[in-house]
């Protein structure tokens, strides 16, 4: 059976021809067609075909288009209070001037262009205007040139571009009132700014277009038998295909969009959704014939059967459908509910079966009917529409709504009444809160690679939610009218696909719309992960905490009930602030994390603890495969001959920098780092976002600031980077400035995001008492015994000091502590080798040599023996660098899940003795500076030896974010 998408409304805009000749967009005219079939075919989308107004040719004018805005306004609001929903399809030229956007018509006029468009932003306020309960608008607005694109080569009096969709829904907000799940508005645009939208080699259909009605024909639902089609899994059906068959004609094209709340927008194959081991039709299909039969055999006093072949048997029965021209007045739909029901066994050649039905109740003294929901498969495999009525005889009243049961002579439907009729609604109640809102998702549970929105909103009584949120800070949203900003960060599992940041909107308190953030599971995920949060607020960072996300693995079904997390925003910042006793009047924090296989990058600059501004957006031109290249070129740089050409580092320990021999060699090897650096930084220039983001840091970070880079997986030796050349044989011109480094300039911290809750780590950290456990390899050895003395002299200075302290010098006993946590110590101190970094001729896990003949592999350690401390592990291997310890798929990964706070780890090797020196000097002062951060004390190490000359302390990072 087919249905009708009710209250359901589309104005298709496709400028294909132009005044200007060189302005003609033949195929959006198609496109425009296409979209239109889709829409009012009653085996797809099931739109009433006139509800839908295409404007296409020489109707495509600016009066035309302003008048069928005009038209959609009047529809809607002849419905009022009604489950509206409208889309908005714009197809043509889009003219950006400098900030203004315009919208080109049938009319251009090439000498007065502005006059002759439709300014952006006068189109956004006749959409704001309208009243739908759901609103998509769709833009298809920057067309290319050339044989497989849209458009036409011939030069036009406009600068093409697309019209971004923050014009209608600047910063993530609603045009309209509240909304809520089943409500909201979205804009989708077929590609980003300064790109193109491009046809299929075939010239049927647009890219962007085909993909779209993919999206409304049963290829977007998670889950088979979806009847309806969400707005989010439209969005990221066309997210996910654009960019993949744009990259298969060697082209780049990526959507964008923004969207607040959840809704549907059409149905799916009339209603009937996607049969499971079915395939969704393609887009270049014919359409079946709209023909439909429908037929009922019922029997029973006051039973209406419908369709030719019904049966109507009993008193009061009518029959409506073949040669007779029968018709029932219904009445107005007050309200709707399905429910089961058993067909009757009397019927001519039925049986009993469960069936779907939908009971509607109509006006007074109209009684209430059911139409049968399920699907029916007709021999040819298509569906065939089955619609089964029965008529009440007790009349339904809005002041005292029936008892329904059986109906007095009726046989073989029965219900109860349903409890969404005149209920009166729940009075909202000021507790705010995050839920995972769609299909594939319950409280803050999703499937296997499912997608939901992740919405912040303020509960109603009984609501259920995934974690309710409560902190003394927010009491300033009672307060007039205030803005809350959300910031959202997703772990290695997940992405969000659009905006990683809103704004909530209050008024006294009151929360006028959700915040809402796409949320997809990616493949091969299952298990806990997590969505760093942010609130801000009038220019402060009030909270940052964690929310667990549960990835359910494929074949599991969501929880019937889930029981909400109660979050204390404000014991969770007692923690953080617990954790950072040294309070900088500057601070730098970076977010960068992949998403979607491009860098993600947010950076906030804090003044006094108040946000000073803000930069954010992706490196367009920086995915993995990039990322990786960069660092396997620093690599190359760095790892090869940086000590092997001299016998100085057997006793270098880096007291003595003007030994013979020894300033010679760290010059050379200080240039050789400001070199590396250098062609890092400028590699990483290349791309806008970065360069704004990286000479934003530059004039902006004073010497000292502390700068937090918050990852997942974006391992980068930060401590390297050096923004300048430096050319040995130009001196003059590229002079060496080691205090450019940013190792010597910033004190660098990096956060990992994921494995674990950070603040609860904190917060084990803070209750343990201050312990070392020093490990150390016994086999590694010089000729003095440098490393050894320099040791026992570490373990002697702590215990004079009654510090608790363990040394550990065979591998059984090292063993232990990093695989089986045997220690209860707040640092763990390992002194070691390292294996070289796995390549695609040595695929082997990094490992840590630890005695003869004995060495841990990252996959060795066990992750269900966690640290009862959460401890900082201080990883002094002198050849576990090449970026094994900062890799985030190695040790520091591994750790986390042991329960330990993070590391400390060089990312290229270190000469055996000075690693020695080094490494006691650390652990030592760690136990000597009480409120600083970890960050800090080893900038101020590096500023000590590279004021010395010696640069060796720059290959050392923190992988942590803490105060000591």
């Amino acid at each position: 059976m087919s249905h009708r998408f009710e209250h359901a409304y589309a104005l298709l805009i496709a400028v294909d021809q132009n005044l200007e000749a060189a302005a003609a967009l033949p195929a959006v005219a198609a496109d425009a067609r296409a979209l239109r079939d889709v829409l009012v075919h009653p085996q797809r989308c099931g739109y009433a075909p006139d509800h839908v107004r295409l404007l296409t040719g020489e109707v495509s004018t600016r009066q035309a288009i302003i008048r069928g805005l005009r038209w959609l306004g009047e529809k809607l609001a002849a419905i009022p209070g009604a489950d509206t929903t409208a889309i908005i399809y714009f197809s043509g030229h889009g003219h950006v001037d400098g900030d203004e956007h315009y919208l080109i018509p049938y009319d251009l006029d090439g000498r007065h262009v502005a006059t002759s468009s439709i300014r952006g932003a006068e189109f956004a306020e006749a959409v704001a205007r309208l009243t739908p309960r759901r609103l998509l608008v769709v833009l298809d607005c920057c067309h290319a040139a050339g044989t497989w694109v849209k458009g036409t080569g011939n030069a036009l009096p406009i600068s093409s571009e697309a019209v971004p969709p923050a014009l209608f829904l600047p910063g993530g907000k609603s045009l309209g009132s509240v909304v809520a799940m089943g409500e909201g508005r979205a804009v989708l645009s077929s590609c980003g700014r300064k790109q193109f939208s491009y046809v299929r080699r075939d010239g049927q259909m647009s890219l962007f277009t085909y993909h779209l009605i993919e999206a409304l024909t049963g290829h977007a639902q998670p889950q088979g038998g979806a009847r309806e089609v969400l707005v989010s899994d439209l969005i990221s059906h066309v997210d996910r295909r654009v960019p993949a068959s744009a990259r298969e004609q060697g082209v780049e094209q990526t959507p964008d969009h923004r969207l607040t709340g959840n809704f549907p927008v059409a149905l799916v194959l009339g209603g009937n959704g996607l049969a499971k081991g079915r395939a969704a039709p393609d887009p270049l299909s014919p359409l079946p014939s709209t023909r439909v039969s429908r037929k009922a055999k019922l029997r029973g006093d006051g039973v209406t059967a419908q369709g030719d072949g019904a049966i109507a048997g009993g008193r009061g029965a009518v029959f409506i459908g073949g040669g007779n021209a029968g018709r029932i007045d219904t009445g107005t739909i007050t309200a709707s509910k399905r429910v089961r029901a058993v067909k009757n066994s009397e019927l001519p050649g039925s049986r009993s079966a469960a069936v779907d039905f939908q009971v509607r109740f109509r006006a007074p003294g109209r009684g209430f009917g059911f139409i049968r929901t399920d699907p029916v498969v007709g021999d040819n495999g298509l569906p065939i529409g089955e619609e089964i009525v029965e008529k009440a005889t007790p009349p339904v009243s809005a002041e005292s709504p029936p008892s329904v049961g059986t109906p007095a002579g009726g046989k073989g439907v029965s219900a109860t009444l349903p409890d969404d009729v005149s209920v009166p609604p729940a009075t909202a109640a000021r507790q705010l809160g995050f839920v995972l809102e769609g299909s594939a998702a319950r409280g803050l549970t999703l499937l296997a690679r499912g997608m939901a929105l992740l919405t912040f909103k303020q509960l109603a009584a009984g609501e259920s939610a995934g974690a309710t949120v409560a902190g003394g800070k927010l009491d300033a949203l009672h307060q007039g009218e205030q803005a809350l900003g959300v910031s959202v960060t997703p772990e290695d599992g997940l992405a969000i696909d659009g905006p990683h940041t809103g704004s909530a909107q209050f008024s006294s308190g009151d929360l006028l719309q959700p915040v809402s953030f796409a949320l997809r599971a990616l493949p091969e995920s299952a298990g806990e992960y997590g969505v760093h949060v942010e609130f801000h607020h009038a220019g402060a960072r009030l909270y940052e905490f964690r929310l667990p996300i549960i990835v359910l693995p494929p074949g599991r079904a969501l929880p019937a009930v889930v029981a909400p997390l109660a979050i204390d925003l404000d014991a969770c910042q007692a923690l953080q602030a617990a954790s950072e006793a040294a309070k900088p009047p500057r601070r730098l924090r970076l977010k960068a994390c992949f998403e979607n296989n491009l860098l993600y990058l947010n950076l906030d600059d804090y003044v006094d603890g108040e946000i000073n501004a803000s930069i954010e957006g992706f490196a367009s031109s920086i995915d993995r495969a990039r990322f990786d290249v960069l660092r396997a070129q620093l690599a190359t740089t760095l790892d090869a001959n940086l000590y092997a050409s001299s016998a100085v580092w057997d006793t270098f320990d880096g007291s003595d920098t003007t030994a013979a021999g020894v300033t010679r060699q760290l010059r050379r090897v200080t240039g050789q780092f400001a070199q590396a650096g250098g062609a890092l930084y400028r590699a990483l220039r290349e791309d806008p976002k970065m360069r704004e983001i990286l000479d934003y840091i530059e004039q902006h970070g004073e010497a000292g600031t502390r700068l937090t880079i918050i990852t997942r997986e974006v391992s980068l030796a930060w401590e390297l980077l050096y923004p300048q050349r430096f050319d040995p044989d130009d001196a003059g011109r590229w002079p060496l400035q080691p205090e450019r480094f940013w190792g010597v300039r910033f004190a660098l911290e990096t956060q990992l995001l994921g494995e674990g809750d950070y603040v609860a780590l904190l917060k084990t950290r803070r209750l343990a008492k201050a312990a070392a456990s020093l490990n150390l390899n016994p086999t590694i050895t010089l000729g003095a015994g440098q490393p050894r003395q320099i040791h026992d002299w570490l373990a002697t200075t702590l215990r004079a000091e009654c510090r608790s302290i363990e040394v550990n010098d065979d591998g059984q006993r090292i063993r232990d502590v990093v695989v089986k946590a045997k220690t209860a110590a707040t640092l763990i101190y390992v002194f070691c080798h390292g294996s070289p970094p796995p390549s695609a001729g040595a695929p082997r896990p990094e490992r840590l040599e630890i005695d003869r003949d004995c060495a841990v592999s990252v996959d060795q350690i066990d992750d269900e023996l966690v640290f009862p401390s959460a401890p900082i592990i201080f990883l002094n291997a002198c050849s576990a660098g090449s970026f094994s310890p900062l890799s985030f798929s190695g040790f520091l990964r591994a750790f986390r899940r042991k329960r330990a706070l993070g590391l400390i780890a060089p990312a290229f090797p270190v000469p055996t003795c000075f690693a020695a020196r080094f490494g006691a000097d650390v652990v030592d002062a760690c136990f000597h500076s009480q409120g600083r951060s970890l960050a800090g004390l080893l900038q101020t190490f590096r500023q000590q030896h590279v004021q010395r000359g010696n640069p060796l302390p720059l290959l050392y990072a923190v992988q942590c974010q803490v105060d000591l």
